[in-house]
C-alpha cells in the first residue's frame, strides 16, 4: 500500500472509533430508557447505534478482505484500537438488545 493508503488507513480508523463511540452513546441511552419500560424509544436508539456499527463493520470489512486477499495491510496500533472499540460495541450492542426483550417480557407478565 502506498503513503495515501496508509493515511486513508488512520482515517478510517478514527472514523470507525467515532461511529463506535457514537453508538456506545446510543446503546448507553438506551439502557436507560429500557429501565424506563420505553420500549419503542429503546428500539429507535439501538436501531441507529446499529446503523452506525454496521457502517464502521463495512469499513472494517473492507480492511479484512483486502488482507485475504493478499494486500499488505501495514500493523497500525490506531487500527487495532479501533477494532477493539467495535467488536466490544458490537457486544454491547447484542446485550441491550436480549435484555430489551427481557425486560419487555417481564413487564407484560406483570401487567
Amino acid at each position: 500500500m502506498d503513503m495515501n493508503s496508509k493515511y486513508d488507513l488512520t482515517n478510517d480508523a478514527m472514523q470507525i472509533i467515532v461511529w463506535a463511540g457514537d453508538a456506545r452513546q446510543l446503546i448507553m441511552t438506551a439502557l436507560e430508557k429500557i429501565a424506563q419500560h420505553q420500549f419503542s424509544k429503546t428500539r429507535s436508539l439501538l436501531d441507529e447505534a446499529e446503523s452506525l456499527l454496521n457502517n464502521a463493520h463495512k469499513i472494517q470489512s473492507r480492511y479484512m478482505s483486502l488482507e485475504a486477499s493478499g494486500t499488505h495491510i501495514p500493523y497500525s496500533v490506531l487500527f487495532n484500537h479501533a477494532q477493539d472499540s467495535l467488536m466490544i460495541t458490537m457486544s454491547e450492542l447484542n446485550m441491550a438488545k436480549k435484555m430489551s426483550i427481557i425486560m419487555k417480557s417481564e413487564v407484560k407478565n406483570h401487567e
